[in-house]
């Protein structure tokens, strides 16, 4: 670090200080590297003491004493440890200045100068060589307190997720893990050091101890604990104890944020892959269909609706209005959009047959006059009905 870019680090730490209150900037060189280079600095009006080995407690009794309105640079040639430190009260107290790399690394990342955030930096030295690492870590977080904050900051530039939140990174893994395979995306993490980081986050979590690798594994235990925690105790107990123990909270808010980004089609690919190996319709045969009427995760639950209820409505006109509040209700789920064709073939089908239960009454004995005239108040209903069902199934029929 070059003495112009010490001083002018070391005149901001003592601006940001109370110089009527006495300002105190500790100065940590273990290796004496800086030793020859404290008569050079040019800092008006700053007093420099050398921490000397028999001087500790002249040195003690002058840092407490009435500093008011003096600005000291401590020199210390040994690194900031509170443990066992005859000036343990001055450093609590006082700024921490080091001009090592590490440091200078901490500070540019606004992170707690710790043991275990050293030792962070030291594994991944190579990775935060490159500035642009730093620039990235920087934009991702204000500050770094904790060491798996940084490890969380590295995997989200590996796999490109915009923030450090937990659900944000596991959908962007899945995403890129769906894109290639789940090698590939896991070699991404390895890129940059925190494959072991990576699959004990996960594990933390959502509870998924399997192999990262296997995103297919990662993605149905991240929906199944989403469904699970959508359903009632009773209906979520016919779902696997494997997935329904893990965090479902979480899982939740990953399939939510998903399905509400621009990503949702890769959600919906997944989910498909998850059911090709596990029968979530199986499993959900005998849940009733007003519990599972705002459920949606995967796909196959509105094949499930609908299949029910397009049975339903054909064996029984009274169906019909149960059967058009269900409908309804499915249109603000995750999947009504790929399903709405069926969804609008069905809610024709079941005004039909809501009116025909609401008249009971044929047309067989009244007058041609009489007929007319009821179809042109009402019984063209039916007509429009019966085209917008043929038409809707038609085009879903098209589409599959």
């Amino acid at each position: 670090m070059k003495l112009s870019d010490i001083q002018q680090e070391l005149r901001r730490l003592f601006d940001e200080q109370d110089a009527a209150a006495g300002a105190v900037v500790v100065w940590h060189d273990p290796d004496g590297a800086f030793a020859e280079s404290l008569d050079a600095l040019d800092l008006p009006g700053v007093d420099v003491m050398r921490e000397e080995e028999h001087g500790l407690f002249s040195l003690k009794r002058t840092l407490n004493g009435d500093l008011a309105g003096q600005r000291i640079l401590l020199y210390r040639p040994r690194a900031r440890r509170l443990e066992g430190d005859w000036l343990a009260d001055i450093e609590a107290r006082s700024a921490s200045f080091a001009a090592d790399y590490t440091s200078m690394q901490l500070r540019e990342l606004n992170a707690a100068d710790t043991r275990e955030m050293r030792e962070m930096l030291a594994a991944h030295k190579a990775q935060l060589a490159k500035k642009t690492v730093l620039r990235k870590l920087t934009r991702l977080s204000p500050s770094y307190e904790q060491p798996q904050q940084l490890a969380c900051g590295l995997m989200a530039i590996a796999l490109d997720a915009p923030s450090l939140d937990a659900q944000v990174i596991v959908r962007a893994y899945l995403i890129a893990a769906l894109a290639s395979d789940g090698a590939e995306a896991l070699a991404q993490v390895e890129r940059v050091g925190c494959a072991d980081e990576f699959q004990a986050a996960i594990s933390a979590w959502i509870g998924y101890t399997g192999d990262a690798s296997d995103f297919i594994a990662l993605g149905r235990h991240v929906l199944l604990c989403a469904l699970a925690g959508a359903l009632p105790n009773d209906a979520a107990s016919a779902l696997p104890a494997d997935v329904t123990s893990g965090t479902t909270a979480l899982c939740q808010d990953i399939a939510r944020g998903w399905c509400q980004s621009a990503e949702r089609n890769s959600l919906f690919e997944l989910a498909q892959l998850v059911e090709e190996v596990t029968p979530v319709e199986q499993m959900l045969a005998q849940v009733p269909l007003e519990t599972l009427g705002d459920i949606d995760v995967f796909p196959c639950i509105d094949a499930l609706i609908l299949r029910r209820l397009f049975h339903d409505v054909a064996a029984s006109p009274e169906s019909a209005p149960a059967a058009l509040s269900l409908a309804q209700v499915r249109h603000s789920t995750a999947w009504y959009r790929e399903f709405s064709l069926c969804y609008d073939g069905l809610e024709a089908a079941a005004r039909m047959q809501r009116f025909r239960n609401e008249r009971p009454g044929g047309i067989d004995a009244l007058s041609a006059e009489r007929v007319w005239g009821l179809y042109t108040d009402e019984l063209y209903r039916l007509d429009t009905w019966y085209r917008q069902m043929h038409l809707a199934l038609g085009r879903a029929l098209i589409s599959a």
